[in-house]
């Protein structure tokens, strides 16, 4: 799986950006949708292959890490943004600004849907959904100069991940 993986991501980096010629700052297009997709087909042909015996159990201590981690990816997300692109310090406090009012938004989001959802607010879906205003504004972090939009963005991003995981974890 890894010489393929290894394989189908090289050409997908070349076409994202010799063929296609995409503007890519946070990686969002060519990692992480890649990373999205390929993990969904290698998720659905081993699927045929081996069933579940039992469903996954979530523990405490498995989400206080998974929390943990959040956080520290949530404080160095905006560095991942500019660190390509930016040219200039002005382009880099508007991706880092842009970046944070992502994540801000995607986390308020989360807790809203998160709470009218579930009645309660669930740590799945805040470990989950935080970071996708992240990974949402990452390739448009450096082209996007109104913080309202960068908000929206994060917090349309944290909807459609808590609503995602709510709902279609359960056809994966």
């Amino acid at each position: 799986m890894t010489i393929i993986q290894g394989f189908a991501y090289s050409f997908n980096e070349a076409v994202n950006l010799y063929k296609i010629v995409t503007y890519d700052a946070g990686g969002s297009t060519i990692i992480h949708a890649f990373g999205a997709y390929f993990g969904l087909g290698v998720s659905y042909v081993l699927s045929k292959k081996l069933k579940p015996v039992q469903k996954a159990e979530v523990s405490y201590n498995s989400n206080i890490f998974a929390m943990i981690g959040t956080l520290f990816l949530w404080i160095y997300w905006p560095s991942f943004n500019f660190a390509v692109q930016a040219k200039s310090p002005y382009e880099q406090n508007i991706i880092i600004t842009n970046t944070l009012l992502s994540l801000t938004g995607s986390c308020i989001s989360t807790l809203v849907v998160s709470g009218l959802i579930g009645k309660k607010l669930s740590m799945e879906d805040v470990i989950n959904a935080t970071l996708a205003g992240g990974v949402a504004i990452g390739a448009t972090s450096g082209l996007t100069y109104y913080p309202a939009v960068g908000l929206g963005i994060g917090f349309f991003a944290g909807v459609i991940s808590t609503l995602g995981f709510r709902f279609l974890t359960p056809f994966l």
